[in-house]
């Protein structure tokens, strides 16, 4: 079982580097397991309920001023790492999900399919035999027929998989 995580949120002073419009604010910045992780879109105001005690006020202040003593941040350094699309490693998602796939990572995703032959039993059960698996998916889709216990013996003599686990296991697209 894994452990939990563990998240806080603290001010900090980060650095923003925009040529002239280069600064460093106070902003809220959150953590998980001690690394931070994201900050607040504005920088952090002195704002409390006027339900709250007296001194709360200051005690938002003392906060922030523990954040100037602390080393500043780098904005960059919150930059999220680009996600890559898991049909196609090393092809990076783009920033802005609205824009349109660069035409490079829409051809190299059609040229990624898999021209796989889909078997049918007498009683129409389709399964894809183990020969048909194109080779460098060959060894680990069988390990994992083995570790679903989904690996056939069709007809007593061709080693195959249900294409349900074919299709569950293997994120490659398929071409009947």
């Amino acid at each position: 079982m894994s452990k939990p995580s563990h998240r806080h949120w603290n001010y900090r002073a980060i650095r923003f580097e925009h040529g002239e419009d280069s600064h460093i604010a106070i902003h809220e910045v959150h953590y998980q397991d001690g690394m931070p992780v994201a900050y607040s879109e504005t920088p952090a105001v002195v704002l409390w309920s006027i339900e709250e005690p007296d001194g709360a006020g200051l005690a938002i202040l003392d906060r922030m001023r523990e954040a100037l003593v602390k080393p500043v941040l780098l904005e960059s350094e919150f930059q999220a790492s680009r996600r890559e699309f898991g049909l196609l490693p090393g092809r990076q998602v783009p920033e802005n999900f609205d824009d349109p796939l660069p035409e490079e990572v829409v051809q190299a995703f059609e040229d990624h399919h898999v021209e796989l032959r889909v078997q049918r039993t007498s009683m129409g059960t389709e399964y894809v035999a183990l020969a048909d698996v194109p080779s460098e998916y060959r060894e680990e889709f069988w390990e994992h027929l083995g570790s679903v216990r989904g690996r056939l013996l069709v007809d007593g003599f061709c080693e195959a998989g249900l294409l349900s686990d074919w299709l569950a296991w293997k994120t490659v697209p398929l071409r009947n």
